[in-house]
């Protein structure tokens, strides 16, 4: 974060295939995330990507780019959890969120307060549990959960979700910095 800007880049690898998110954007006046650029790449190679400018978002592969007029940016797969932390108040809540394929809508509830062991170590949490529905065929996928660590700034310290074909993405922090300071994990055991 810097001043008003935000960006987030998450970093995996697997079987031989190196995948990188990145969500960048601004922070709006409720602290939410408003994100503009959106890239989803495969061995350094642009898969999905979404831009959001002046009302409309670009998005999908950069062969066969869809356009969307929207009242607001969506969420994207990066920024949805940080969204979801800085906004969170205990009510449910229904956000639009843009893969880079396709639009919909994920309607988040409170689920539980529940302790839950990480490699971190084991942590408080809130437990929001969630279901996606797709506006341009009514379908309803559930399988979306949030965990939010209260006592670090709502912080996303796990999240489980789904890609359009059905897919389980999962991921869990491994270290934690908040405003320099490491406060979870082992920075000598983070691994880029």
């Amino acid at each position: 974060m810097e001043g008003l800007n935000y960006s987030i880049t998450m970093h995996a690898k697997k079987f031989g295939f190196k995948a990188q998110l990145e969500s960048e954007g601004e922070i709006g006046s409720d602290g939410g995330l408003l994100p503009r650029d959106y890239r989803m790449k495969i061995n350094d190679r642009i898969r999905t990507f979404s831009e959001f400018r002046n009302g409309t978002l670009r998005y999908g592969k950069p062969s066969a780019i869809k356009s969307a007029s929207l009242p607001a940016a969506p969420q994207d797969m990066v920024s949805l959890p940080f969204h979801v932390a800085v906004t969170f108040n205990g009510s449910p809540q229904t956000i639009m969120v843009g893969s880079g394929k396709n639009l919909y809508e994920i309607r988040l509830v409170l689920d539980a307060e529940e302790t839950l062991k990480l490699p971190v170590g084991t942590l408080r949490t809130l437990h929001l549990r969630g279901e996606r529905f797709n506006p341009s065929d009514g379908t309803l996928l559930t399988g979306y959960e949030v965990w939010l660590a209260p006592d670090y700034l709502n912080y996303p310290v796990k999240f489980v979700g789904r890609t359009g074909n059905g897919d389980v993405v999962e991921y869990r922090v491994t270290q934690l910095e908040i405003e320099g300071k490491s406060v979870l994990g082992d920075p000598t055991d983070h691994v880029i």
